[in-house]
């Protein structure tokens, strides 16, 4: 449909896997601070990846070993049948690993998504960098 409206003498194959090449070319930059961050907080507390995706890009991600560190708590939008900032998403979430919101910190750099999480009682942060994250968290009394 894509390809007619806008009269592509492309297959939608074709620009699919265009997608995907741009997307794996743009988004998929490592953040070592944020590994780094990762890693240490795993040894004290369960940490889960939630993302809104599309059903090709999930796959993709998932082929490629993003999502591993996060097994079994990663979960993606397309699969739960949610979005973020919908609140339904973040229950289900935490149904899931067993947490109450009370106990629960969400980090994520959408502002939108950080109101989500907020109605549902989660604690939250907004992203901006590595330095301003590890602050908050230790404001939390989160210990890495």
């Amino acid at each position: 449909m894509v390809c007619y409206i806008l009269k592509l003498d492309r297959t939608p194959e074709e620009l699919l896997q265009k997608h995907l090449e741009a997307y794996n070319a743009n988004a998929l930059i490592p953040n070592p601070e944020i590994d780094s961050l990762i890693t240490k907080l795993q040894r004290n507390y369960l940490i889960a990846c939630l993302t809104n995706t599309e059903p090709e890009i999930g796959e993709s991600n998932r082929r490629n070993g993003i999502f591993d560190r996060f097994k079994p708590y990663d979960f993606l939008s397309n699969e739960l049948r949610l979005r973020k900032p919908m609140p339904e998403i973040y229950i289900k979430v935490l149904r899931r690993i067993n947490s109450k919101p009370s106990e629960t910190v969400f980090i994520d750099d959408n502002s939108s998504y950080i109101q989500g999480a907020r109605s549902v009682g989660l604690h939250t942060v907004h992203y901006n960098n590595s330095d301003q994250l590890k602050k908050e968290l230790f404001r939390m009394g989160i210990f890495f």
